[in-house]
């Protein structure tokens, strides 16, 4: 039997999301990324973390739009201090508050296509994997994250981070430049 290829709500997502109908916030509370493999689609749906989990990870803010809430769910190798040893993932699990408790809500494998991940080395850019999710929920409910959403940079913070890496190559410059609003 093939390994199940996917992003789909746990069990226990499904009913937190039933729950939500009621006007509560859904609280995402950590992104993970692992290198497990669900043997089907009814382990899949009953998990409650992810089969072999490695490291965390970050998503894009949250946007709503009409019936589904879409995020893209990244992982970096520079995160948390930086990745030590390189890693096949496989599978990443959103987590949300239920009350006090937190549950794996969505879990996404990647089946039979699974992607390295090589080590962080300092100096040399890191190992970025990216994985768009698109979550239906009925209207009316509000999804927040609870911690920092750290997957995108703004342009600016884009223009230093290539101005401190090339600063001291000889020869190079980094010119600014304008384009003509008519073309």
């Amino acid at each position: 039997m093939a390994i199940p290829y996917g992003f789909t709500p746990t069990s226990a997502g499904r009913a937190l999301i039933a729950g939500l109908l009621t006007g509560e916030t859904f609280t995402i509370s950590r992104v993970m990324v692992g290198s497990g493999k669900p043997a089907s689609l009814e382990e899949m749906a009953a998990l409650s973390d992810l089969v072999e989990p490695i490291a965390e990870a970050t998503s894009s803010k949250p946007i709503h739009s009409g019936d589904t809430t879409n995020l893209t769910v990244e992982y970096r190798s520079d995160l948390n201090g930086g990745l030590q040893t390189g890693f096949w993932l496989s599978e990443f699990g959103i987590f949300a508050r239920d009350g006090e408790q937190e549950i794996l809500a969505f879990y996404g494998c990647l089946g039979e296509f699974p992607q390295w991940v090589g080590a962080y080395t300092p100096g040399v850019a890191p190992d970025i994997r990216r994985y768009p999710c698109s979550i239906p929920i009925s209207g009316g409910v509000n999804v927040q994250i609870d911690y920092h959403a750290a997957a995108f940079i703004t342009s600016e913070e884009a223009a230093a981070l290539l101005a401190d890496m090339v600063q001291g190559v000889g020869g190079i410059q980094i010119l600014e430049i304008t384009l003509p609003a008519e073309g």
